[in-house]
């Protein structure tokens, strides 16, 4: 019970913290790999990705649909 109420806790502190338009814009550059299932690209930064993936394992990549685009704001 503990561990679904701090997950909720969590969650909610990663959501309220995002950047209005960041939020809307649906780019999720940060990946969770997890056994044998494809990439959960849900996580706007590593240490998103990271604490979600802490106490269940996993692998936190970059979005592989990202990886051809420029950073923003370069050319």
């Amino acid at each position: 019970m503990r561990l679904i109420a701090l997950t909720i806790a969590t969650a909610a502190t990663v959501f309220a913290s995002l950047p209005a338009a960041e939020a809307r814009s649906g780019i999720h550059p940060w990946c969770l790999m997890e056994g044998g299932s494809g990439p959960i690209c849900l996580y706007y930064s590593f240490r998103q990705c990271y604490e979600s993936s802490r106490g269940q394992g996993g692998t936190c990549i970059q979005n592989p649909k990202l990886g051809y685009r420029s950073p923003q704001g370069r050319g």
